[in-house]
């Protein structure tokens, strides 16, 4: 076994067979994470998204959330509150991302489009609309 090994090693087989093996992983491994980080043009713009909360007790609320994803991967998010928040985002497959400003990226789940509406599916699903 010893002799083969060495032969392979002299032979320069080993190293071919390494190197394939280690190209072969890092595909497997992006395909696995979606693919490579890319920006989706068709999900780029303004959107917004309504939740409306009920309580008999206090009555019922409109939360309108906002989001502006630009062409260049930086966002801009507004909160239920009216705060902002600046950031990136970025697309794997149909999964979306988001990094906050101190770099910590957030999955917030598969999405689809269909004309001025984006369905994003994460923890729980989230209809937002395009706004013009």
């Amino acid at each position: 076994m010893n002799k083969i090994f060495n032969g392979l090693i002299k032979s320069g087989a080993l190293f071919g067979l390494t190197f394939s093996l280690l190209i072969l992983v890092a595909v497997n491994l992006a395909c696995l994470a979606g693919g490579p980080k890319k920006i989706d043009t068709e999900i780029v713009g303004a959107w917004r998204h309504q939740e409306m909360l009920g309580d008999p007790q206090t009555g019922s609320m409109v939360i309108v959330r906002g989001m502006l994803l630009r062409e260049n991967g930086t966002a801009l998010f507004v909160d239920g509150g009216g705060e902002e928040t600046e950031g990136e985002w970025y697309t794997r497959g149909n999964n979306l991302y988001y990094v906050s400003a101190n770099g910590e990226e957030v999955y917030a789940g598969t999405y689809s489009t269909n004309g001025n509406s984006l369905l994003i599916q994460g923890n729980r699903k989230e209809l937002w609309e395009r706004v013009e």
